[in-house]
């Protein structure tokens, strides 16, 4: 890959500087099907319950539920896998991230937008699907292939809309032109037929309403859940740190950083006094580091300073190799700081297209609070696909400094997948 010269991240940024719940007006409505849902080799039967209100739904499938609070741009996922009176909290924006990544697995239009529930941006509603409607059922074919199969019942509630219309997208993945025109009939679907006209093994998946009620309890998070994490994830045990106490500590004030810094040089520890001026940049985004230049004058006479400042940005693919192997050669052991360099070398290892979260993870299992640090995890993951814990660092971000400078890259991209794919977000 052809290495990027200026790389904005926010050790780059470092050195440089050297958001009412309204009342239904009616009573939720809950829908059971039953469900074949096909899956590579087999087709495993459940039942699918719907719990519709007015600005949540939840889903229940397969022993767990979804929750999407619509008003709250929010989701949640439960289940026995986190205990009975447990849940797991995702942002809405990494269901949507992970879905629209799916829209450039697939070669043509047709293909990706069934197979992702979106819509490419600048292509076709429609790519040549043909409606037939007889009576209460219409039948969607592509390419004189039966796809989609729909048998409707009574009228459901105006209000309804768009919270069914987020059961399509999340829990059926229908293409967008097949879910727009089941959407414009405004029933209940009565029984729905999928035909998998994307992979080989020609899977099936049907539903068939088995009960309906109009006075189910309006969907909620009970009060008495708590919120829990994956213990799988790479960042578990840092959002038990930064996500579960009420507060956190207070951002460090550059004057107490500048007095420990200049401490720091009168003992003789120029690279922890450099070190300690960083991570104070990563953590609040104040450029006002660089204005310590008594400090900074003596650090930079230092070797292992030199060292870092020569290799924590390097020019080219080549230098960034090289750069990783300096870095790695500095012994952390004799350092306060030296976990610093763990971000730095994962820094450079992002650049490169690597893994880099088990360095920014290690670095923050030391101090968990270097908010820049969350920001580069979450983008390293971001790379990968994985929009969980992407979003899941975002989070974290957020919480330890809604202020932060590089809050507005998170916002833009967020707003780039509500504005791309406003169906998702809408009320």
């Amino acid at each position: 890959m052809k290495y990027p010269k200026i790389v904005v991240t926010s050790i780059c940024f470092s050195l440089l500087l050297l958001e009412a719940c309204v009342a239904p007006a009616f009573a939720a409505l809950e829908l059971k099907y039953d469900m074949d849902l096909a899956t590579k080799g087999k087709t495993e039967t459940c039942e699918n319950v719907l719990l519709l209100g007015k600005d949540a739904i939840i889903n229940s499938k397969r022993g767990r539920n979804t929750l999407i609070d619509i008003a709250n741009k929010q989701a949640d996922l439960m289940g026995p896998e986190v205990g009975e009176k447990q849940y797991l909290q995702y942002s809405l924006h990494s269901l949507v991230a992970m879905q629209a990544a799916m829209l450039g697995s697939k070669k043509d239009d047709f293909a990706a937008a069934s197979f992702a529930g979106l819509r490419r941006p600048k292509t076709p509603l429609n790519p040549g699907i043909k409606v037939t409607e007889t009576g209460n059922k219409i039948e969607f074919t592509y390419d004189d292939k039966s796809y989609v199969v729909v048998e409707f019942g009574d009228a459901f509630p105006r209000d309804y809309e768009r919270m069914m219309e987020k059961v399509y997208i999340f829990s059926y993945r229908l293409h967008p032109y097949v879910r727009t025109e089941i959407l414009a009939r405004k029933k209940y679907v009565i029984s729905m037929v999928i035909n998998d006209l994307n992979g080989e093994d020609g899977l099936i998946t049907t539903l068939k309403l088995k009960s309906k009620n109009e006075n189910a309890e309006e969907p909620k998070i009970p009060s008495d859940f708590q919120r829990v994490f994956n213990k799988n994830s790479p960042i578990y045990s840092l959002q038990k740190v930064v996500i579960e106490p009420q507060t956190l500590p207070a951002l460090p004030t550059k004057e107490a950083i500048f007095e420990k810094s200049k401490k720091l040089i009168d003992e003789k520890k120029p690279v922890d006094a450099f070190l300690t001026m960083m991570e104070y940049g990563l953590t609040t985004s104040d450029q006002a580091i660089a204005e310590n230049k008594v400090i900074l004058d003596v650090a930079k006479k230092d070797p292992i300073v030199i060292k870092i400042a020569q290799n924590i940005v390097p020019e080219s693919e080549a230098k960034a190799h090289e750069a990783l192997k300096e870095l790695s050669s500095i012994d952390q052991s004799k350092l306060e700081k030296g976990y610093l360099i763990e971000i730095f070398k994962a820094d450079i290892e992002e650049q490169l297209g690597q893994d880099a979260s088990p360095e920014f993870v290690k670095a923050l299992s030391k101090n968990p609070y270097i908010t820049g640090a969350y920001k580069d995890l979450g983008d390293n993951f971001f790379g990968q696909s994985d929009f969980i814990n992407a979003w899941g660092c975002y989070e974290m971000f957020r919480k330890i400094h809604a202020k932060h400078l590089f809050i507005a890259d998170i916002e833009e991209s967020e707003k780039t997948l509500e504005k791309t794919f406003p169906e998702c977000y809408s009320h």
